[in-house]
């Protein structure tokens, strides 16, 4: 016989032992996915009686959690800004940081009326969703990824949560010529920044993840590039283009933006106060 408590140490142990650094948050996640249980109720509760099937399947998620697949993987689920998303292998799992993303754009935005914004590079669909459910009837949102993993899970997403945005399986490199000039209010993306040769120093978790959502290219930059080229006619005037960015591409981005005849550009940092995101506006 095992108790709830016990149980509850045993997991933790299980994902220390295996080299997970943040095991404490990860223990507290599978308990609240599996049973509904949370850590104050552990804690309160910690004597009863905790089943032996229930100790096998937290043990088995452990064990797959130890050879470094994402926990959100193993689950299937990710949060991001609240939401329960799905997720899955072939898909970038949302991280916390793309919420300046989101925020920013919105904060900008929301004194507009009628817009039209679109999200390159989907993925699992959490900006896109999001935007829309901020927005409401205020906004019409377009979504376009190209893989076939990620958009399936970008379309359960979209069924599960109800939301009523444009999804587009294609390549943002050639469908922005099916977009007529000045379309757009706001172009959002979170492209792939991490540069080619620095993609094997990631961790393994990272390294799980779909290489098509981190390589930007020999620098890093490909798609900021291609992206303000391409995209820079469909916006409309006073529009504005969000960008996330990697450590240290600020500069770079910056200059990119003005480059392409975008003005006003202004940086947002994420909680560590890095410079995580920066928006440009079409005069």
């Amino acid at each position: 016989m095992i108790t709830l408590r016990q149980a509850y140490n045993e997991l933790e142990n299980l994902l220390k032992n295996s080299g997970i650094s943040d095991y404490k948050s990860e223990a507290k996640i599978i308990f609240y996915h599996c049973f509904e249980i949370d850590y104050e109720y552990i804690i309160l509760n910690g004597d009863k009686i905790f089943s032996e099937d229930k100790f096998e399947k937290i043990v088995e998620i452990a064990e797959k959690r130890k050879s470094k697949i994402p926990l959100q993987y193993i689950l299937g689920l990710c949060e991001f800004m609240g939401e329960i998303f799905f997720v899955g292998e072939g898909v970038l799992v949302p991280r916390e940081d793309t919420s300046v993303l989101v925020n920013e754009s919105y904060n900008i935005l929301k004194h507009k009326n009628n817009l039209k914004i679109v999200d390159l590079c989907s993925g699992s669909g959490c900006i896109a969703i999001t935007l829309k459910k901020m927005f409401g009837d205020k906004a019409d949102v377009y979504g376009i990824e190209i893989s076939d993993k990620a958009y399936y899970y970008f379309r359960k997403n979209v069924t599960s949560k109800h939301s009523d945005i444009k999804t587009l399986k294609a390549d943002i490199f050639e469908i922005y010529k099916n977009f007529d000039d000045n379309s757009f209010d706001a172009i959002i993306s979170n492209p792939p920044y991490i540069k080619e040769e620095d993609i094997g120093k990631l961790q393994k978790e990272v390294l799980l993840e779909p290489k098509i959502a981190l390589n930007g290219g020999e620098d890093g930059l490909e798609y900021y590039r291609k992206i303000c080229l391409n995209w820079y006619s469909k916006i409309k005037k006073r529009g504005i283009i969000a960008f996330e960015i990697g450590f240290e591409q600020n500069d770079f981005v910056k200059s990119i933006l003005e480059e392409n005849g975008f003005e006003n550009i202004k940086l947002f940092n994420d909680i560590n106060n890095i410079p995580r995101v920066i928006i440009g506006e079409k005069i």
